[in-house]
């Protein structure tokens, strides 16, 4: 049952930080403010396991190339040298005895090797804004 729980909370989290990037190309409004964008970028967890233990490192991993294809227009976007292209990674601890769930970024280890991360503003404890870090193809 543990496990299961897990990979809901992964999938969960995956998917809000793929759904919640963005961009900021010119620095003044976001892109999705200006015309709707929907890309599709996909994202890795490893080691993949059945079976994870508290104090496990648990990696993900999300690259994707400068150049995307907006799936509403088909019109190729060009990130080349775009600022604030990220998203949120929440954290939430599942209380199973009152089946509640609470913000617990005070819970985890969270480490951005490349690119960086601040605190959510809004609710410090619900998890880390992610900005990518753009290399010479990716």
């Amino acid at each position: 049952m543990g496990i299961n729980i897990l990979k809901i909370v992964l999938l969960i989290t995956a998917t809000q930080l793929l759904m919640a990037s963005g961009c900021n190309k010119n620095g003044t409004k976001p892109c999705a403010m200006v015309t709707p964008y929907s890309f599709n970028v996909t994202s890795v967890f490893s080691p993949q396991r059945e079976v994870y233990n508290v104090g496990d490192t648990i990696f993900l991993n999300s690259t994707f190339p400068k150049t995307l294809t907006n799936l509403i227009s088909n019109q190729q976007v060009d990130y080349n040298n775009s600022v604030g292209i990220g998203g949120n990674f929440k954290t939430v601890y599942m209380d199973t005895i009152n089946k509640t769930i609470q913000e617990s970024l005070n819970r985890f280890s969270l480490n951005v090797i490349k690119g960086s991360k601040s605190i959510i503003g809004n609710s410090p404890n619900s998890g880390i804004n992610i900005f990518y870090l753009e290399e010479s193809s990716n």
